[in-house]
């Protein structure tokens, strides 16, 4: 900034002069943005258009997800998915690897699917005993009923979690009430809700 001097107060095209500055000090929207503070503290200055200084704290990535009313999920936040009394629902953690939006795609196919637990490039299908069941049409067998055991939805294999227990037969012998969900606070794990 600086210099002054020459035809429009010296202040060259692009510039901001803010408030209250002799025309000599005005902000270049680049050095001067770290180098001249004062000189481009007014939201002018502070535009991304100009230092792009305004937003600098906040780096929050929440607009990944479209905010325009068509994602049909709720994101609860960084953590587990459990059902509404803090227990682990009923899992399927699909065997292949995706974006968020694949995973979410994923559980949109199933009328059974209550919401999506994402961790790096995994998918956990959340459901519970009458989404699956009983909305589903699905059913449970020995076979199938043991924790780790795999299933196939449509070609795409999953491993089943009933619960957190890790024994066979708890598909079947405990009744899982998602009930819109709560989060349950882990690094890494996000809990999107089908709303």
């Amino acid at each position: 900034g600086g210099g002054g001097g020459g035809g429009g107060g010296g202040v060259p095209a692009g510039a901001i002069l803010c408030p209250g500055f002799p025309s000599s000090d005005f902000c270049d929207c680049s050095g001067d943005c770290t180098s001249q503070p004062t000189w481009c503290s007014c939201d002018a200055a502070k535009a991304p258009t100009c230092c792009n200084t305004a937003g600098v704290a906040n780096t929050n990535v929440q607009s990944s997800g479209s905010s325009d009313g068509t994602d049909p999920y709720t994101h609860l936040g960084e953590g587990e998915c459990r059902m509404a009394n803090s227990q682990y629902p009923i899992g399927f953690d699909v065997h292949a690897s995706g974006s968020l939006s694949w995973c979410k795609d994923l559980c949109l196919q199933y009328d059974w699917c209550l919401a999506v637990e994402k961790q790096g490039n995994g998918c956990n299908l959340i459901t519970d005993t009458e989404a699956f069941i009983t909305t589903g049409g699905n059913t449970f067998t020995d076979e199938n009923d043991q924790w780790g055991a795999t299933r196939t939805f449509d070609g795409q294999s999953y491993t089943t979690y009933c619960g957190g227990s890790g024994k066979a037969g708890a598909c079947r012998s405990v009744t899982y009430e998602f009930s819109g969900g709560s989060l349950n606070s882990r690094s890494g794990y996000h809990c999107y809700v089908k709303t």
